[in-house]
């Protein structure tokens, strides 16, 4: 069975009539007001054109997608709906694709409505045969600009965050380079301190004349400044390390038998000898208190912790460490105290000040610092499975508490 499609389709022309005989038995009407209702009611654009690209049909999305009514569409080329310096190609496109014996895929174009809006529309075409020749074309056309600017978003941001990961990289690469010649620049005179150090230890275990209580407080003198010069050895060491590792890597723990009461001692005995403004008062609950813990990893918690109260107490004053075995809530843990009496933290940044690169509003310039210390010293607690916590009040002082367990 055959049908007249031109006259079906001119049932989409204004005034035009759809009351046409069968050319066949049956209601022809039916099959015209089936075929009207299809039409007016797709979704997609549609449009039917001649050999020429006359437009001979356009459903009302066709209309509404390109701002033109019918009777400025209907009759005339297709070509209107492009921009005007793309309307030659246009129309050179639709008699080659007219003319291709395939079926030409699905293709995407720039199209110009009449309020001179750009849309991205995406094509399909198929077409009329009679008798084996092409009579006409049918375009299905969709607006897919949304889409096209979502993807062109996402290809934006991506290319965003490659540049901003090659920026990333190279700084990356810049500060390993600075590390290198930093850390290099360090050891050096650290290396002569020590030799310089433990020379003069030499001569003073045989210097003449020389009171043995002042010769026994000179030694001790040079043999801390060769301990502080090892240690800073070390410390070097390990930001040499830290800069090798990921960004959010944390080093791994040396853990073995560690007495905490021995190293807490030890470390208020180092910096009370070289902060005469403050006294630093250690008490132990226990005369040794041993965990499977990294010695080092936690006299960088006590250096840290102590260095702070020191430089936050700039008017002086008495700094507590205590050392105390607690029970209560289980497990069994060893707890570290570090108390000052100095500016203290603002309640406002509290709930900050174990994050990195974070300071408290109250530090004025004059007392450096770079907010690592603090974030160093909570990774390096809950990697040994304790926790850290502060309490403050601003102008009285500060007191940090860390639980490591036994």
């Amino acid at each position: 069975m055959s049908y007249d499609l031109s006259s079906m389709l001119n049932a989409s022309r204004p005034g035009a009539s759809t009351a046409t005989e069968s050319p066949t038995t049956g209601n022809w009407w039916e099959t015209t007001d089936l075929f009207r209702a299809i039409w007016d009611a797709a979704g997609d654009a549609l449009a039917l054109s001649d050999p020429e690209g006359i437009v001979l049909a356009a459903n009302p999305a066709y209309y509404e997608l390109y701002g033109y009514s019918a009777e400025e569409v209907l009759g005339r080329h297709f070509a209107i709906i492009f921009p005007e310096d793309a309307r030659e190609w246009a129309a050179a496109e639709y008699k080659a694709t007219f003319a291709r014996p395939e079926i030409a895929p699905t293709v995407e174009n720039a199209i110009r409505r009449k309020d001179g809006m750009l849309r991205t529309v995406e094509t399909r075409y198929g077409f009329l045969t009679e008798q084996g020749r092409r009579t006409a074309m049918l375009s299905m056309i969709r607006d897919v600009t949304h889409r096209v600017q979502t993807q062109e978003e996402h290809i934006r941001l991506l290319r965003r965050e490659q540049t901003a990961s090659a920026q990333a990289a190279d700084a990356l690469r810049a500060r390993d380079e600075v590390f290198s010649l930093v850390t290099h620049d360090l050891k050096n005179p650290l290396t002569a301190i020590k030799g310089l150090a433990q020379l003069l230890t030499r001569q003073a275990g045989r210097a003449p004349g020389l009171e043995e209580p002042a010769r026994k407080k000179l030694v001790q003198g040079l043999e801390q400044i060769d301990g502080l010069a090892t240690k800073m050895t070390a410390q070097i060491n390990g930001l040499l390390d830290l800069g090798r590792r990921a960004p959010d890597a944390a080093p791994d723990l040396a853990a073995g038998p560690t007495d905490l009461v021995a190293l807490a001692r030890r470390k208020v005995e180092e910096l009370d000898r070289v902060t005469p403004q403050h006294t630093i008062r250690f008490t132990a609950k226990a005369p040794e208190l041993v965990g499977a813990w990294d010695a080092a990893a936690l006299e960088r918690v006590l250096d840290n912790l102590l260095s702070n109260a020191i430089k936050y107490s700039p008017a002086g004053g008495p700094i507590e460490v205590e050392v105390d075995r607690a029970q209560e809530p289980p497990p069994a843990c060893a707890v570290l105290a570090v108390c000052d009496h100095g500016i203290g933290i603002p309640a406002a940044d509290l709930p900050h000040i174990f994050d990195r690169y974070r300071r408290a509003g109250n530090v004025g310039s004059e007392i450096a610092g770079t907010g690592l210390g603090l974030a160093a010293v909570r990774q390096i607690v809950e990697q040994h499975g304790g926790s850290i916590e502060v309490a403050s009040e601003e102008g009285a002082g500060a007191r940090f508490t860390a639980r490591l367990p036994l």
